[in-house]
């Protein structure tokens, strides 16, 4: 299956390449993950958030070379005179950066989970992947989340909701889903505002396609593309094997080893739409 029938992915600050060229074995893992990702609807029923079914079964596609990281740091100030190397007084300020979290962190790159948390999360997840960033402590960022095609229509599917013990619940499951929880549109603009600081973040978001025997509803397939504001921000696709497609958005003499067909220097989105 072409895993952006599964996925929707968003680069930006050149995320995809850093991660391709930079970090090959990490981008690989990744990739990994993202290939064994297939979540039940079972399991979109269940409630749970952060801590429930889609989580774990996340938290066990990462090898134990991914951990959950802490930043903590003290920050060393020293006043000097203008000329010369004479320091007039110095002090540490202890504790400047503490108690920000990523789920999963290998060498310089992170990647956080987001399902179905309220959207204000995805404010400290990117102030966290700044905060890591400007510390030299990852390169790059990575948040998967629920993509933008999982909407209202596809959660009035699938009927209830489920309790912990099974049974079936009375409330709907569309109405755990609304516009306030985390999903890509609540991510995309937080990031065409620049929250993410100079960090580059590549933001990947979970299609109906990722479900496990899910099948479209009966109706004429067809593109649709939509133009997105920013130009910082690129949509890039990939295909079933590992292949190359152009580095440097715009400049196909260039290669980077992302898996894929193409990608685009002016930010589009290319795709089925089973909404619609």
């Amino acid at each position: 299956m072409d895993i952006f029938d599964k996925f929707e992915v968003f680069s930006y600050r050149d995320a995809a390449s850093i991660l391709a060229n930079g970090f090959r074995e990490e981008f690989q893992d990744i990739v990994s993950v993202l290939r064994r990702l297939r979540i039940t609807e079972t399991m979109i029923r269940t409630p749970g958030g952060s801590k429930g079914p889609i989580a774990y079964h996340v938290d066990q596609l990462f090898s134990d070379a991914w951990q959950e990281t802490r930043i903590s740091a003290d920050l060393h100030v020293k006043l000097m005179k203008a000329k010369g190397t004479s320091i007039l007084s110095e002090y540490t300020r202890e504790g400047y950066l503490d108690g920000h979290r990523i789920d999963f962190v290998r060498s310089k790159v992170a990647v956080d989970l987001e399902w179905n948390s309220k959207d204000q999360t995805y404010d400290r997840d990117l102030y966290a992947f700044s905060a890591f960033y400007e510390a030299g402590a990852i390169d790059v960022g990575v948040i998967i989340t629920r993509g933008s095609s999982m909407d209202n229509a596809f959660f009035r599917r699938l009927g209830k909701v489920l309790e912990k013990d099974g049974r079936e619940g009375k409330e709907a499951v569309y109405k755990k889903y609304g516009a306030s929880t985390t999903w890509m549109g609540k991510l995309l603009y937080r990031l065409d505002a620049g929250r993410n600081g100079g960090c580059p973040v590549l933001a990947v978001g979970i299609t109906p396609g990722s479900v496990l025997n899910f099948v479209y509803p009966a109706r004429p397939m067809r593109l649709q593309i939509l133009k997105r504001r920013s130009a910082r921000r690129t949509l890039w696709r990939t295909g079933c094997g590992l292949q190359t497609i152009p580095g440097h958005f715009g400049h196909p003499s260039r290669t980077c080893g992302l898996p894929g067909r193409s990608a685009w220097s002016q930010p589009r989105r290319l795709g089925r739409n089973p909404a619609s």
